[in-house]
């Protein structure tokens, strides 16, 4: 999620809808930048909502995006999140604990649009998950061997507040990859 206006930042409270969700990594100093993770959700699921600790005079962004093959139990592999003041938001560098088959989720919440296609780059390739003319700015990258640590790297054409976030997915036992079935930006 992304809180785009220069109110206070808040801090999402809670999502509901398609099973239970849990906050894989926030960054609330500047603009706000939340991955949230939700195991096992049905493909009838159509409608999630997002609740607040308290009442928002700003627009918010959110992109919400689904993947099969994931660790149904342990999900996370690695989390980080940075905040500044930039034309480059940065996530920090993320080392994940599982070598194979894992899902490298980022976002950043910053003003401007991306300076380059995609977004995001550094280690390996990464894919929009949103109009790279959005103040949020999401990108996956599936990867079949990990080794090492991840820390992606974005131009925003604006220099200005920023936080960002990125998360390890592990994939279910027995290795099986991670396939994205839809997105869905708000």
């Amino acid at each position: 999620a992304d809180r785009n206006g220069s109110a206070t930042a808040k801090q999402s409270s809670g999502m509901t809808g398609c099973g239970t969700w849990a906050m894989g990594k926030g960054a609330h100093i500047n603009r706000d930048a939340e991955i949230w993770i939700a195991p096992n959700v049905s493909n009838a699921c159509t409608s999630v909502s997002i609740t607040f600790s308290s009442p928002l005079s700003v627009t918010v962004n959110g992109t919400f995006s689904e993947f099969s093959g994931g660790d149904l139990t342990g999900a996370t592999d690695g989390t980080n999140s940075g905040n500044g003041s930039s034309t480059t938001p940065d996530p920090g560098a993320v080392t994940p604990t599982a070598s194979a088959n894992v899902l490298i989720y980022v976002a950043a919440s910053a003003v401007g649009t991306c300076s380059n296609t995609p977004c995001w780059s550094t280690n390996g390739t990464w894919t929009d998950v949103a109009s790279s003319s959005s103040s949020l700015t999401p990108a996956y990258q599936i990867v079949a061997s990990a080794s090492g640590s991840y820390h992606p790297t974005v131009v925003k054409s604006v220099n200005g507040s920023w936080d960002a976030v990125i998360v390890v997915l592990k994939s279910a036992v027995g290795g099986a990859t991670p396939v994205r079935h839809r997105v869905t930006s708000q």
